[in-house]
C-alpha cells in the first residue's frame, strides 16, 4: 500500500454530480469520493511514466486532512458530537441513545428506516447544535471508546478551509461574447488554509503492477536497441 500527499496551491472544487444550471450557485463538496484521488493518482502516473494502472488499482483510503504542524491526521467529525449553541468555549457535547420514549417524540410513531432503532438524542439542560468539523486521530480513539474527545482534538470547518465565490458568464468561446441575459453563475470554492494538506493510501494488485513495470523497462530496452541499428 502507497502513501499519497497532495498539498494544493490554489482553490478547490469537488462536484457532488448533481446538475448544476445558469443562475444557480455551485457549492463544492468535502469529503470528496475517493475516486477523485484515485484519477488524479492514475493520471501523474501515466503521464509520468505511461503506466496504466487503473486495472490493477484495488482500493482507496482517504482522503483525510493533514496538518503539517501538527502532523496530525483529521477525519470528518462524528455526526453525533455536538456543541453548546452561541458559546464561544467550544464545549463538547455527545448525543447518547436510549432505548426508550422521549418526552417530545416516540421513535415508533416517526418515519425513520426500519434498520435504525432509535435516534441519538442529547440529554441536557443546555442548547446545543451540530456542526461542520474535523476529528483527529487521537480524538476519533476516544469517541470509538465511548468517551468525550478533548475539544482541542476538533476543529470546525473554518478552521481548515476559507471560502471563495466567484462569478462567471456563460460564452461563446468561438467570438468570445455573451450567449444569452441568464448566462451568470457563481461557484463556491475551497481553498485550504497554510499548513494543511491530504493524505490517502491506495493499494495496487503487487503482482500486476510487477508485469507492468517488467514490460515497460522492456519497452524502453528494445526502443533504445532499435535507435542504436
Amino acid at each position: 500500500m502507497l502513501k499519497f500527499k497532495i498539498k494544493p496551491y490554489d482553490v478547490l472544487f469537488f462536484g457532488s454530480g448533481k446538475p448544476f444550471n445558469l443562475g444557480d450557485t455551485a457549492r463544492s463538496i468535502f469529503p470528496p469520493f475517493p475516486h477523485t484521488f484515485a484519477g488524479a493518482i492514475c493520471s501523474k502516473i501515466y503521464w509520468k511514466y505511461k503506466i496504466d494502472i487503473t486495472k490493477i488499482l484495488k482500493d482507496v483510503y482517504g482522503p483525510f486532512l493533514y496538518n503539517e504542524k501538527d502532523k496530525k491526521i483529521y477525519f470528518p467529525k462524528p455526526a453525533d458530537i455536538y456543541t453548546e449553541k452561541k458559546e464561544k468555549d467550544d464545549k463538547i457535547y455527545l448525543l447518547k441513545f436510549k432505548n426508550e420514549n422521549h418526552k417530545l417524540f416516540n421513535p415508533k410513531n416517526t418515519n425513520k428506516p426500519n434498520p435504525i432503532e432509535n435516534f441519538a438524542v442529547y440529554f441536557g439542560d443546555k442548547e446545543v447544535e451540530g456542526f461542520e468539523g474535523f476529528i483527529s486521530q487521537d480524538g476519533l480513539k476516544e469517541w470509538l471508546n465511548g468517551k468525550i474527545p478533548d475539544k482541542n482534538e476538533i476543529l470546525k470547518f473554518g478552521d481548515v478551509f476559507e471560502h471563495e465565490n466567484r462569478v462567471g458568464i456563460k460564452q461563446e468561446m468561438s467570438y468570445h461574447t455573451v450567449v444569452q441575459e441568464d448566462g451568470l453563475y457563481r461557484i463556491d470554492f475551497l481553498r485550504l488554509k497554510d499548513n494543511w494538506s491530504f493524505v490517502f493510501w491506495v493499494d495496487f494488485d503487487d503482482n500486476e503492477l510487477k508485469k507492468l513495470v517488467l514490460m515497460k523497462i522492456k519497452f524502453l530496452i528494445s526502443l533504445i536497441k532499435n535507435q542504436k541499428h
